[in-house]
């Protein structure tokens, strides 16, 4: 009997090949990966942005499709807190992220200082540059069904009052903008989620929004008090030796 023809075995292909890794474009301590958003779904995204701002965003605040999918996948999908590393979440990509560095002090037993390099914006105006694309990405955000009665993760009334509330702290205290930066840096990553906790806590384990969760962290005074008032007055007084 003659032979068939001899079929040959292919491997599957997954359906989304290309992986992100959360650690390049969003968060350096989360090693995860995620598939990317879909033209399709990235076109909802901008929609999503021009029913809250009336335009698409500026050529330099525009999110990476890397940057809305990371995002979206920690905020929307896993339901953590909207936060995104400076050094490393920039205007333009990776074309930046690898240059955002500046200098510390860091206090000795002594009560002299050190100086190391740590990553992030090095002032405010680089700073700002970064949040301007990290707010893009918050508008572009929607829950699936709403949350404290809306479907908007976070209003641009609510970006707007703590970043306007940080920038005055970095002018009142910009010869320290290391601590400044750190701060910040520590409210998104921790504060806020802390800061949730308590307000679901206290309001009978009810959803609380993220928009409202913005606006209690920037008045607590307590949290700026400890994290750079102080150390910032501790700092100038023994003349940043």
């Amino acid at each position: 009997m003659a032979a068939g023809p001899v079929q040959q075995l292919q491997a599957p292909q997954p359906a989304n090949a290309h992986k992100i890794k959360i650690s390049d474009v969003l968060d350096p301590m989360d090693e995860s990966s995620i598939d990317p958003l879909t033209p399709g779904e990235l076109n909802q995204f901008y929609a999503n942005y021009r029913d809250l701002k009336h335009g698409d965003p500026q050529e330099e605040v525009e999110p990476t499709l890397e940057q809305v999918s990371a995002f979206s996948a920690r905020v929307v999908t896993l339901q953590l807190a909207p936060y995104g590393d400076f050094s490393i979440l920039t205007p333009f990509g990776r074309r930046m992220s690898k240059v955002l560095k500046h200098r510390a002090w860091m206090p000795n037993r002594d009560g002299t200082y050190r100086t190391m390099e740590v990553p992030g914006p090095d002032s405010y105006d680089v700073w700002y540059s970064c949040w301007r694309v990290y707010a893009v990405c918050c508008l572009m955000l929607r829950w699936p069904q709403a949350v404290a009665g809306s479907t908007v993760v976070i209003t641009p009334a609510a970006l707007e009052y703590y970043q306007e509330t940080f920038r005055q702290l970095a002018f009142e205290y910009n010869e320290c903008w290391f601590l400044c930066c750190k701060a910040e840096d520590t409210c998104r990553a921790e504060h806020m989620t802390r800061t949730r906790r308590r307000m679901m806590v206290a309001n009978g384990g009810a959803p609380v929004s993220w928009s409202d969760v913005f606006t209690t962290v920037a008045d607590d005074a307590k949290f700026w008090d400890r994290e750079v008032r102080r150390p910032a007055m501790l700092y100038l007084a023994r003349g940043k030796r």
